[in-house]
């Protein structure tokens, strides 16, 4: 199940996933205590989130070329242009 699966059925049956947050939060307590868990998602979405800017970085828009730099690099009027 995605994540849009999962808000679709919790629109239609809310009370559906509320046993298993409250056994989720019950282990979580047993486990470690709320605090560790805390650190541990926070330190989790900063993690995420420098994956998503550096991501991010990778894709950014290039802006294209200009026509004259396409075409000598191509062989046309190098002679004119120092192609990169």
């Amino acid at each position: 199940m995605d994540f849009g699966e999962f808000l679709l059925v919790d629109t239609y049956f809310p009370m559906a996933f509320f046993p298993v947050f409250r056994m989720q939060d019950a282990l979580r307590r047993k486990t470690l205590t709320p605090d560790i868990w805390n650190h541990l998602i926070a330190e989790y979405d900063r993690t995420e989130s420098r994956r998503a800017a550096e991501r991010d970085v990778r894709t950014a828009f290039v802006p294209p070329r200009p026509f004259v730099e396409r075409i000598a690099k191509l062989g046309a009027m190098s002679h004119l242009i120092e192609v990169t």
